[in-house]
């Protein structure tokens, strides 16, 4: 018969410890996955953020250059002008355009205040962003 030396001297883990730092390091890798998958989720936010913003400034920028050009011809800039180029645009929200007479701007020039609202979504949400920027009347006079 062979004798077996079983030393009570053994290196190693027993089962409860492998258990236990399994559930301590599923516990923090849950944690970073959740850390990551809000992240993904903001960063999709923020892109369609962006992206309805660069939309607004785009149209606002239009509408700048058509205000230049129908002044260089001499033509009126005035709501109805306005409001025609948003409907065509597709901003088709309730009052956009607010008349600012002279006595309410700051400077003392009359025009308008023009605000372009796009929807863009959230989360499942649907958010919108806006752009106000302030026209002057044709004609208006500048007293600088």
């Amino acid at each position: 018969m062979v004798a077996v030396n079983y030393s009570l001297n053994k290196k190693g883990f027993t089962l409860i410890e492998v258990l236990i730092s399994m559930v301590i390091l599923g516990i923090i890798l849950f944690a970073f996955l959740n850390l990551f998958g809000t992240s993904f989720a903001n960063i999709f936010t923020m892109g369609n953020k962006d992206q309805a913003m660069a939309t607004a400034s785009d149209i606002m920028e239009d509408l700048y250059r058509k205000q230049v050009n129908r002044e260089q011809q001499g033509e009126e800039f005035d709501e109805n002008f306005i409001a025609s180029f948003l409907n065509s645009e597709g901003i088709n929200y309730e009052d956009p355009i607010e008349t600012i007479n002279p006595f309410e701007n700051e400077n003392g020039q009359a025009g308008f205040k023009v605000t372009i609202t796009i929807p863009y979504q959230s989360g499942g949400q649907e958010r919108e962003i806006s752009l106000t920027s302030f026209f002057r009347k044709s004609g208006a006079a500048d007293d600088d």
